[in-house]
């Protein structure tokens, strides 16, 4: 029983040496960056602007236009489920975006200097350690879903 004790121990030694680690490291990687964040977070923002604006072009909130309405009838109907689930898709994965953008905002240090700097650093990679779950989350809701949309895209365009 006292062998099982030591290990829980360790165990929690390991674990909050992990996280202090990683903390730590954010916190240097933030207050050195001009941007306020971690590499990370400024690459998840930059990708999923720019996903989020061609998924805008594939679910547009407009009826579609009279130029798809005149196909032939036998078209529209391969193409009509796809094209529904092109959008749904497109509208899932948008939503998913937003979110994730939403996340990186807070994800930011505001700029200030000297030891205020070091205490929003430090504020900020504790807070993206905290969020590291629903980011990961987030992200692979994101690329089952681009999966998804991929797949539908190739159906439509073969």
């Amino acid at each position: 029983m006292e062998a099982l004790a030591a290990l829980s121990v360790a165990a929690s030694a390991v674990q909050f040496v992990t996280f202090a680690s990683s903390l730590v490291s954010n916190v240097a990687e933030i207050n050195d960056s001009s941007r306020g964040t971690t590499g990370n977070v400024l690459s998840l923002e930059v990708i999923h602007k720019r996903l989020a604006e061609v998924l805008k072009a594939l679910a547009p909130d407009s009826p579609p236009d009279s130029e798809a309405a005149t196909e032939t009838h036998e078209e529209e109907s391969r193409i009509a489920p796809s094209t529904k689930a092109i959008r749904e898709l497109a509208r899932i994965c948008g939503d998913d975006c937003e979110r994730l953008l939403s996340v990186t905002k807070k994800l930011k240090a505001r700029q200030c200097d000297g030891l205020g700097r070091q205490w929003v650093g430090f504020r900020v990679a504790l807070k993206t350690l905290w969020k590291r779950e629903e980011v990961l989350d987030l992200e692979n809701r994101l690329a089952r879903a681009q999966t998804t949309l991929i797949l539908h895209i190739c159906k439509v365009s073969g």
